[in-house]
């Protein structure tokens, strides 16, 4: 899990383009748990459905950790994009 490639098989881009450089996916990752947790919240909210604040803790716990995995990548895609430029390749010629 959270393996990428050594390099993109289009254009040959590097995606690990110094050690560490995936550690700013951390803040990345930290701001989509608050977002996750605000949306829950205000969802709650406007849809005035009372719980206790374990039934809180325990409804957003279990789908955050069910989707963890999934925010560890996206998290690292979001994060990648910021620093690095794709060009686009014309693919035209690779159809016989």
């Amino acid at each position: 899990m959270g393996d990428i490639y050594d390099k993109c098989p289009a254009c040959g881009e590097t995606y690990n383009p110094e050690p560490g450089f995936y550690f700013g996916a951390l803040y990345v990752s930290y701001a989509l748990g608050c977002a996750f947790l605000i949306t829950i919240l205000v969802a709650l909210k406007i849809l005035d459905v009372e719980v206790s604040l374990l039934q809180k803790c325990i409804g957003i716990s279990i789908p955050w950790l069910l989707l963890t995995p999934k925010m560890h990548a996206l998290s690292k895609i979001i994060w990648a994009n910021f620093f690095m430029k794709y060009k686009k390749t014309d693919r035209s010629n690779d159809i016989k």
